[in-house]
């Protein structure tokens, strides 16, 4: 009985294995909260690079924590609004452009404010792909569906200064944030053939 209710809401994720929608929708997350701690490491060189003092540079951290946090409570109104795989998109494609905007950044003002756009399409986008794994993921298999997608959303933050670390030395901390166009055109793209639109969002 399981198995046929399993087999009727499965295809609403857009492939035969739902639980490769969840990889597809991690890799955002995972690279938003990447973003929350990569640049730690190389605040100093930001803020040497941009003629700021290490207090000011400690703004291009909590500039992007504040406004992610802001808006997350609304997030939920949004996804509906918009429909949730279509403000997930949205949201994954703002990160991105704005992602490559920090990375071009020539002042620290400049930076700051790319990264409060970047924070508030961050915002979005985790509670968004919950929202879509709760739709296309039968219900007596969403504590393992989560359980997989808090694994992946863990190792983020324990790699952000190892990974910042790393960049910042072979390249320069410009890169801590092109690195995040690669995965954000991979996201989309992967998103756009294999995750559908809930019909509850439709």
């Amino acid at each position: 009985m399981n198995e046929s209710s399993d087999s009727t809401k499965a295809p609403q994720s857009g492939t035969s294995h739902p639980y490769f929608s969840i990889f597809v929708l991690t890799l955002a997350t995972f690279m938003s909260v990447l973003d929350s701690s990569i640049a730690n490491v190389a605040l100093p060189q930001i803020a040497s690079d941009l003629s700021s003092t290490p207090t000011e540079g400690f703004w291009v951290l909590t500039s992007y924590i504040i406004a992610t946090a802001a808006i997350i409570p609304i997030s939920g109104w949004l996804a509906t609004y918009f429909g949730r795989k279509r403000y997930y998109m949205m949201s994954v494609l703002g990160f991105t452009v704005t992602s490559v905007l920090c990375g071009l950044a020539t002042n620290l003002e400049t930076l700051i404010f790319f990264r409060i756009l970047q924070g508030l399409c961050a915002g979005g986008i985790a509670p968004s792909e919950q929202a879509i794994i709760a739709d296309i993921i039968p219900q007596e298999r969403l504590g393992r569906a989560f359980a997989i997608y808090g694994a992946g959303i863990s190792v983020a933050p324990v790699l952000g200064p190892t990974v910042g670390g790393f960049i910042t030395d072979t390249l320069s901390w410009h890169w801590l944030f092109f690195i995040n166009l690669p995965i954000g055109i991979v996201s989309l793209i992967l998103t756009a053939v294999f995750v559908k639109e809930s019909k509850t969002a439709e």
